[in-house]
């Protein structure tokens, strides 16, 4: 027949704290009275010590005596002090005996034995008496001999003393836990109670009340699995409502996707159909000779021109393609970003020269190496550099800003002129995008240049930007402490 909870949890207690009694029982009885001895060894060689203290001090043989009657007044420890040469100084021992007594002669016998050793312990009988001793005798400092006793009786009484009181106590303990585990297993199935009401609400899909018990039995895992039932349950109707939310996300996601892929379309159709209408017209007009020598080396440099153009495209396409796709390694090693900045500037000197643009290169911070794709990095600031001649006015000013620290590098590309509409900010990273049509074809932008920067940069997981400020607009490019970054 199965037991009831109750029956089982007073059966459970109740033999806990017997076991518990049994062990120290058992403890009690076989190894209390080596404690204790152990306890009284320890209290014998810090008496010892104390005297050796008190001899090595200026202290008179009146204190020092004095004292040792205190000590033996307070621990009931009996002391004897004898020289180097065997006589004795003191003894509570001898008090009223002949110093030839049978027990001062087993004395002298202790006191042998310690040429050979530092420190004597053991158990040593009166041989008139037959009265047993704690005995601990240990060579000091200056030659003198220390000898202290405490009779055996004292200890056995301890000791019996203690075994009797954990009897008693075993016994108060065990009426104590009978009289709680009766008053606990009542209390024990209250929670039933709960549990019930809480699956009939369940029931009703009422999932408002829960099971808030503590408990690790049958009781606490069926208020468990009831509470885990009713959030279940209740989850399964809330990620209904989750799922068509989430369902109309990737509705919209798809139609933004959708749009997207045909604006991309339109975009690289409307980039191709002017140089390919060029060249179509050009080669048309070779092909029916309706120039004249002057006039056809003019159509070939058209021609060429338009070509090269097409081939920058699609060569930026391609590279764009491959950032997204993520098929792309980063070779990934230590540069300098000063000299590579540097570096990068010296190429545009000239055009800066030719149009009367300050180019100012600026750094703040610690110099430290880099861990990055070198040639990346480079792209990066060349498209950030080309985007800025492209945009500032002739006789305006390029600042380029490095700005390096433990944590990051921070690169700031700044041109004076007009500012970005706020709200095509964050337009411009998109492909094909342009501020102004006729300008950007007249200086050969494709709209992809700060797409490939964007791409580039969240390969090194990294950030990008750009803000307006009074005399014009700042891109700025973030790298982190690269050296976390593992080649994925």
């Amino acid at each position: 027949m199965k037991k009831s909870i109750r029956v089982r949890l007073f059966l459970y207690t109740i033999g806990l704290v017997m076991s518990i009694l049994a062990l120290l029982f058992i403890m009690n009885s076989f190894y209390f009275e080596k404690y204790y001895i152990g306890l009284k060894k320890s209290q014998l060689s810090g008496t010892a010590t104390e005297i050796e203290s008190m001899l090595e001090s200026n202290y008179s043989s009146d204190e020092i005596y004095s004292r040792f009657e205190e000590i033996e007044g307070e621990t009931g420890i009996k002391i004897a002090l004898f020289s180097p040469e065997m006589d004795n100084l003191y003894s509570s021992f001898t008090r009223g005996r002949m110093s030839g007594s049978p027990w001062n002669i087993v004395n002298t016998q202790i006191i042998e034995m310690l040429q050979d050793k530092d420190v004597i312990f053991g158990e040593y009988e009166h041989p008139m008496t037959g009265t047993a001793f704690l005995t601990y005798a240990k060579k000091l400092e200056g030659g003198n001999v220390a000898l202290l006793q405490i009779p055996m009786a004292a200890v056995q009484e301890s000791i019996s003393a203690n075994q009797t009181f954990h009897i008693y106590a075993a016994i108060l303990t065990l009426l104590i836990g009978l009289v709680g585990a009766l008053l606990f297993s009542k209390g024990f199935v209250r929670p039933i109670l709960d549990i019930a009401e809480i699956a009939k609400r369940v029931e009703k899909l009422d999932f408002s009340k829960k099971y808030e018990g503590g408990r690790q039995d049958e009781i606490g895992h069926l208020g468990k699995s009831i509470n885990s039932m009713s959030g279940r349950l209740e989850g399964v109707i809330s990620s209904l409502n989750i799922a068509n939310e989430q369902l109309k996300t990737e509705i919209e996601k798809e139609k933004r996707i959708d749009i997207m892929r045909k604006d991309f379309i339109a975009a690289v159709s409307h980039e191709l159909k002017t140089p390919v209408a060029l060249i179509q017209g050009y080669s048309e007009g070779l092909r029916d000779n309706i120039a004249d020598e002057s006039r056809k080396t003019f159509y070939c440099d058209v021609i060429e021109d338009e070509a090269r153009r097409m081939g920058a495209l699609v060569n930026e396409l391609l590279e764009l393609s491959r950032l997204e796709s993520g098929s792309m390694k980063l070779q990934l090693l230590d540069f300098s970003m000063k000299e590579l900045v540097n570096a990068v500037a010296a190429k545009y000197s000239l055009a800066a020269e030719e149009r009367g643009i300050a180019l100012d290169i600026q750094k703040t911070g610690a110099e430290t190496s880099v861990y990055a794709d070198r040639e990346k990095i480079e792209r990066a600031i060349v498209n950030y550099l080309d985007n800025a001649f492209k945009n500032v006015d002739t006789g305006g000013e390029i600042s380029v800003r490095l700005i390096q620290s433990e944590a990051s590098v921070r690169l700031e590309v700044e041109n004076s002129g007009s500012r970005i509409p706020e709200k095509e900010l964050e337009l411009i990273w998109h492909q094909f995008y342009k501020l102004d049509k006729s300008r950007s074809r007249s200086l050969g932008g494709s709209g992809l240049g700060l797409s490939i920067v964007k791409e580039i940069v969240s390969l090194h997981n990294g950030n990008c930007g750009a803000y307006n400020t009074e005399n014009g607009v700042v891109f700025w490019l973030e790298i982190p402490d690269v050296h976390r970054i593992t080649n994925t």
